[in-house]
């Protein structure tokens, strides 16, 4: 990834504007600005060590060879802020995926959609289709039982 991509992704994350950042990291704004406005692909080592100790950001994320953390890190910082059953499902859902119990499309799964759309819903509605579903899925297993013993 160019290093203006990687500047300009670490200033949206900090919420800092390039005036602050120039600030901070003691370089010309136009410095700065140049290198984002030029789209530069890189920098010398002198700014770029600057920009590193300025915005506390590892100086291998900012020449893009720490990009793998850094999206580790924004996973687990949204992870974070889930709230404790948001937290178990993934969990689930990634032991499951490590265990190849279920693969992941690249499409979204029915299932996803569906609990989208859930989450859209009211409480009242959310009741209504809980309650529905497990008297669905109810009548579906009393079915697979009954179909085994006639078996």
């Amino acid at each position: 990834m160019s290093f203006y991509v990687i500047l300009q992704n670490v200033l949206e994350e900090k919420g800092m504007t390039v005036t602050e950042a120039a600030r901070v990291c003691k370089i010309p704004y136009s410095t700065l600005k140049s290198i984002i406005r030029r789209k530069s692909e890189t920098t010398t080592l002198e700014i770029a060590l600057k920009i590193s100790e300025g915005l506390e950001v590892p100086l291998q994320q900012l020449i893009g060879e720490g990009e793998t953390v850094v999206k580790e890190s924004q996973l687990l910082e949204k992870f974070r802020l889930l709230n404790k059953e948001d937290q178990n499902f993934i969990l689930q859902t990634v032991e499951m995926v490590v265990l190849k119990k279920i693969k992941i499309s690249k499409n979204p799964p029915k299932e996803i959609e569906l609990l989208e759309s859930f989450r859209r819903l009211n409480e009242e509605g959310q009741k209504y289709m809980l309650q529905t579903m497990k008297m669905a899925v109810g009548t579906y297993e009393r079915k697979t039982d009954n179909q085994k013993r006639e078996a």
